[in-house]
């Protein structure tokens, strides 16, 4: 049956994305998201601390997506990972309770909030910190119940995952 978990992640992610896109902000933006729309089309840096693997992903993901102005592209790249840390968020949860419905309240309450939602349609470095620490929750509750089961490789890729999202 774990693929009916996964069934419930991709939902999130196809809902969460789907309504981050049509509820975009328009065009260039003002303050910090304005400046991360610059970055992210001129392979520029920020203020500092000039938030590198956002400007680098950011920059990629807004180069090579092919629709939109750079900067709806920039706003698109913050929904991406908004939508992506609801889907580990309910993957988390999901695996914590053995509840895919207990996984997708919690991405939506999360998805819904007025910061999140905001920060998730406009050029921001916030979801793709939030995607990270969403990531090194999933892999530290991983080694957690590695440890309980004593499976020495799950341990070892749960530290892993957690390193790299570090």
């Amino acid at each position: 049956l774990a693929w009916q978990g996964w069934t419930v992640e991709a939902a999130v992610l196809l809902i969460a994305l789907a309504l981050y896109a049509i509820t975009l902000a328009p065009g260039i933006q003002p303050a910090d998201s304005g400046e991360f729309q610059l970055v992210l089309a001129e392979w520029g840096v920020a203020h500092p601390p000039g938030y590198a693997l956002y400007s680098l992903l950011g920059g990629i993901f807004t180069h090579f997506f092919p629709a939109g102005t750079l900067a709806d592209r920039a706003n698109l790249f913050s929904a991406l990972a908004g939508a992506l840390t609801l889907a580990v968020l309910a993957r988390t949860i999901r695996q914590e309770t053995g509840s895919g419905w207990a996984g997708a309240i919690a991405a939506g309450a999360l998805g819904a909030g007025t910061t999140f939602w905001t920060t998730a349609t406009q050029a921001s470095i916030r979801p793709m910190t939030a995607l990270f620490t969403a990531l090194m929750l999933e892999a530290a509750l991983s080694y957690r119940q590695a440890s309980r089961e004593d499976d020495h490789t799950s341990r070892q890729g749960a530290l892993i995952r957690f390193g790299l999202a570090a």
